[in-house]
């Protein structure tokens, strides 16, 4: 191919006229060369990183699925912006494989029990399904990569100190659980 150029270059530098349809076939010369330094620039394939699941089954087909969660230290006690009363802020952090922050559908479950006692009936509790896709949206906060549940209860309903416990059952079936003390 760099022949063929090379020739047609001297003719149109001596002045002899191209022949009709030579600049279609130069054309062509010229997509071919460009397609195939393309191939070479980026490589023909062959040092790709595919990913492919395990044959122990215990990673998901996405990589970047979570597997491992805890209660952000960003949580805490504040009042509700929107209606001023008193709330608790429950950021919950997922983490995938590569140790990134990440997201995760699901269900949620979150607990808030006096400091050191789990009696049943005693806690506070909400349930939050992040299977649906707007729920999912808004309560994941892009700034801290966490999702952010805004949890209101009455004023004299918190029990001091308390512990926040956190349990979700995600969509393959795996679960996660974490717990913080908040004084």
């Amino acid at each position: 191919m760099n022949e063929v150029l090379r020739r047609v270059a001297n003719q149109a530098a001596r002045g002899v006229p191209a022949t009709p349809g030579c600049g279609i076939i130069i054309t062509i010369i010229m997509m071919v060369t460009a397609m195939a330094g393309c191939e070479t620039l980026f490589g023909g394939g062959e040092d790709r990183t595919v990913f492919t699941a395990p044959e122990d089954g215990e990673t998901p087909l996405w990589p970047f699925w979570p597997t491992q969660m805890r209660i952000h230290p960003l949580t805490r006690l504040t009042t509700h912006p929107d209606t001023g009363e008193p709330a608790l802020e429950v950021r919950l952090e997922f983490k995938d494989q590569y140790d990134y922050p990440t997201k995760i559908v699901g269900q949620v479950r979150i607990e808030l029990t006096r400091a050191n006692r789990r009696t049943a009936g005693e806690e506070m509790v909400w349930n939050i399904d992040l299977r649906e896709m707007a729920t999912n949206n808004n309560t994941f906060d892009e700034v801290t990569q966490t999702y952010l549940f805004r949890l209101q209860f009455e004023e004299g309903d918190l029990p001091r100190p308390a512990d926040i416990h956190a349990f979700v059952l995600a969509n393959d079936g795996r679960e996660f659980q974490s717990g913080k003390r908040l004084d």
